[in-house]
């Protein structure tokens, strides 16, 4: 499976095949860095892609350059995996409203704006 640092972050798509939940692409955005030129980032997500295509589990990628004034803002890969068994997790948090208060507001903490 990708173990790609820059995959873990976007959309992941699941489907049901025999009605288990499989992992089956990935859709991660990527920037380029504050300093790196259009031409460095496009190198970057060339190799990105080559990598991802040499992957026995994956089936195809797309990569997509997003412009705005002649400068690359980011880029998507649209990644096709071959589906990978992923069962949903059991949920530990408890069911039902909250069980904890939110916020310090009525509680006494906080900064004093005027002298008691």
């Amino acid at each position: 499976m990708l173990s790609n640092e820059a995959l873990k972050f976007g959309h992941r798509r699941y489907r049901s095949i025999d009605g288990v939940r499989h992992l089956v692409g990935l859709r991660p955005t990527i920037r380029p860095y504050l300093t790196e030129s259009n031409e460095d980032f496009q190198r970057r997500m060339g190799r990105l892609e080559e990598i991802l295509r040499g992957d026995s589990g994956v089936r195809e990628v797309e990569v997509d350059f997003k412009w705005n004034d002649e400068a690359i803002v980011e880029c998507l890969i649209d990644v096709v995996l071959v589906p990978v068994l992923a069962p949903i997790e059991a949920d530990a948090r408890p069911a039902g409203a909250r069980t904890e208060q939110r916020g310090a507001r009525g509680r006494g903490t906080g900064v004093k704006l005027c002298p008691a």
